[in-house]
């Protein structure tokens, strides 16, 4: 029978194989003991990734995670698995605050690389990678 940590680690598995797919380089960060559980590294672009197989409430974690991204220059990413049980990508654009609604991700396609090798994110609400 899977265990928690066993489904996690097989999720974080599966979104290091989409990464690589589209040309990163991804290291992660055994057994859940860091904030961000893959770094994902591609021409100059790199991504922190969390990766959650059910909502993430922590407004804690949230906030922690995001500063550190961008205190390194990282784009903060969140993968997580719709109702359907299909992976999908979001990037972090804003702390959460408690007690205040508002719109802390964008969904997100890793689409193409430009010219200068930096990745090109856009919004593509409903879509994955």
């Amino acid at each position: 029978m899977a265990t928690p940590y066993s489904r996690g680690r097989s999720f974080e598995y599966r979104t290091m194989t989409r990464l690589r797919d589209v040309g990163f380089y991804c290291m992660r960060s055994p057994q859940s003991k860091g904030i961000v559980d893959v770094i994902a590294v591609h021409m100059g672009t790199v991504l922190f990734v969390q990766c959650k197989m059910a909502p993430w409430h922590g407004i804690k974690e949230w906030n922690e995670f995001f500063d550190l991204s961008k205190k390194h220059g990282a784009i903060p990413v969140y993968v997580t698995r719709n109702e359907k049980g299909k992976m999908q990508f979001f990037e972090v654009i804003d702390k959460k605050e408690r007690y205040v609604r508002k719109e802390v991700t964008k969904p997100l396609v890793l689409s193409s690389f430009n010219a200068l090798g930096t990745l090109d994110l856009f919004e593509c609400p409903g879509d994955e990678l």
